[in-house]
């Protein structure tokens, strides 16, 4: 990291991954922070390296992701399928870097466990990219369910259309990914604990309907139990009809006065926050226009301002930690 006392601290970040979510989320994101140098990434296509080299002025390309850990760059990020999570993720942490970790942390549990003793262990900045968590409009979602008081159930919905096709999707791929129960259901199980505390799984089914030939699922339900005794509906999937929209949430709370709930949908011409509130014999209902997306970003700026020693809420190794245990109570349950 520069540490000029005539220059403001910059940090040298390199990235292993080059998908378009990598580029979109990282890349583009942190390219455009004054106090970062983005100066290296790795992946094993050579002529995909180079196009974002070129692209992003980004000096320093690698096919091995290890070289680029042992490099002098002050953090990593990694934005690669789950099975390389924890090889990369414990690597750098060893090599003294910063680690940003897509999520869900690791395949499984005891991955998750050992990377989150090494993060504990390292002193060092660690974050797992909850992109959620950074949405203005989920920021003031959990401070209303707060001021509820007690709740007596909720429901957490995340929806997405993006395998009803037979296309190859690594995250489907048991090679490469843990399906929809790690790829959404780390959101839902990670919004789900953010806003209600720690929870448990008591039930839970899943289905696999457009990928029968893989061994993971594309749709779950789970039922769960928060530790101050709310009930607690779970549901992610990739196969539903959700129209001209990517993806939408839906959160319903409820307590002995008030139900609150909260539908977005984040792009195409419906874009924007339904809110319905009943209370006290009244029903309120608002809409307010607009995508979400565009709030991204700060998710890896708020890496950066971590790392600079800036009081900043990220959600850490910790957190996909506790992700990952409920992830493994839904495939094992799922599984019966």
């Amino acid at each position: 990291m520069n540490t000029d006392a005539t220059a403001a601290p910059r940090v040298r970040i390199g990235l292993i991954g080059s998908s378009g979510w990598a580029e979109g989320m990282y890349v583009s994101a942190l390219c455009a922070d004054p106090r970062v140098d983005f100066v290296a990434v790795a992946a094993r296509n050579q002529e995909r390296l180079d196009e974002l080299a070129s692209k992003w002025n980004i000096a320093n390309t690698y096919t091995d992701a290890h070289e680029l850990i042992d490099s002098d760059v002050d953090a990593v990020i990694i934005a690669t399928p789950d099975s390389a999570h924890a090889e990369y993720a414990l690597s750098a942490l060893a090599a003294r870097k910063h680690v940003l970790c897509e999520k869900p942390l690791a395949l499984d549990v005891e991955q998750s466990a050992a990377m989150n003793d090494a993060a504990k262990a390292s002193g060092l900045v660690n974050m797992v990219m909850f992109t959620f968590r950074f949405l203005p409009v989920l920021q003031q979602l959990r401070n209303r369910v707060a001021a509820l008081g007690q709740i007596t159930d909720a429901r957490v919905e995340f929806r997405s259309s993006f395998a009803r096709n037979s296309d190859y999707i690594w995250r489907l791929d048991p090679e490469h990914g843990i399906g929809v129960v790690g790829d959404i259901g780390s959101h839902v199980f990670d919004l789900a604990a953010w806003m209600l505390g720690d929870h448990k799984i008591l039930a839970a089914t899943a289905t696999n309907l457009f990928h029968p030939q893989l061994k993971t699922f594309e749709q779950f339900t789970a039922l769960a139990k928060t530790e101050l005794g709310a009930a607690l509906t779970l549901v992610g999937s990739m196969i539903d009809e959700v129209g001209d929209t990517g993806m939408e949430q839906l959160f319903e709370f409820q307590s002995p006065t008030t139900r609150l709930t909260v539908r977005i949908i984040f792009s195409g011409a419906r874009a924007g926050v339904y809110t319905e509130l009943r209370t006290a014999g009244e029903i309120t209902t608002t809409f307010e226009p607009g995508e979400q997306n565009e709030h991204y970003a700060s998710g890896p700026q708020s890496f950066i301002s971590a790392i600079l020693g800036q009081d900043v809420a990220i959600p850490t190794f910790a957190d996909g930690h506790r992700a990952q245990i409920l992830i493994d109570q839904v495939l094992k349950l799922a599984q019966r």
